[in-house]
């Protein structure tokens, strides 16, 4: 399956650093420094030292690989916005604009109006972007934020859509900040995209008893091949 991103400004291939990229490179510094290695001492004291006596979320599965997943889409240039909430004004700048990337709005009766109390959304930007994204046909793309980014002033909306007959990258930013204004830098990260083939999935539900297939693939998986070292195989041998 092949994911191709078309720029609408031909310069902005001059810019490597603004181009979509592979989600394994973004992944955040806490993370990064986050150790696998955990020295927790036993009940009685003592700290092993040829063994981690305890794993941190580094060596959890999900964890992994959702920072191994799609590719990200960064702003092209630098946005400012701006939406005062007891006035209900709101205005947005791009430092350079055209047919390639512009800002438009979602009026909060289109959305924002409908929320439940307790959601943090005060407007919506929606933001052009200079990509068009092709994929193989079947094939449908999320849009995801960027996972564990922690942003307490604004977040991209998750979103679905067949990227085989609709190739605009359009990217809704969600408001959320206490201040009135924001400013998102040039080349930062603003949301992953994630390609998959569309398939209807055969829900199924079954006693695990009885079943020797699933059994086999459980056993499988607990087998020495994945779980035979401390410092976790599942990395080794999948």
């Amino acid at each position: 399956m092949k994911v191709i991103y078309a720029v609408k400004n031909s310069g902005l291939l001059e810019i490597p650093s603004l181009l979509p990229e592979p989600m394994k490179t973004f992944a955040p510094e806490w993370w990064k420094k986050m150790p696998i290695r955990m020295d927790i001492p036993f009940d009685d004291g003592y700290v092993p030292y040829k063994k981690s006596n305890f794993k941190s979320a580094r060596q959890c599965p999900s964890f992994v690989e959702v920072f191994k997943e799609g590719y990200v889409i960064k702003a092209a240039s630098d946005m400012w916005f701006f939406y005062d909430d007891e006035s209900k004004r709101w205005r947005h700048e791009l430092p350079t604009s055209g047919n390639f990337q512009m800002i438009e709005t979602h009026a909060n009766e289109q959305f924002v109006d409908y929320l439940p109390e307790q959601s943090d959304i005060k407007f919506v930007f929606k933001y052009t972007t200079p990509y068009l994204i092709f994929t193989d046909k079947g094939y449908s793309t999320r849009q995801i934020p960027m996972p564990y980014d922690f942003n307490k002033d604004w977040h991209v909306s998750y979103g679905v859509y067949k990227t085989d007959k609709l190739h605009e990258v359009n990217i809704h930013i969600n408001f959320t900040s206490e201040d009135k204004e924001i400013l998102i830098k040039q080349g930062t990260p603003l949301c992953v995209h994630i390609p998959y083939k569309r398939i209807e999935p055969k829900l199924k539900i079954v006693e695990f008893d009885g079943r020797k297939d699933l059994q086999n693939k459980w056993k499988k998986s607990l087998l020495l091949s994945s779980f035979g070292n401390f410092k976790g195989g599942y990395f080794k041998h999948l």
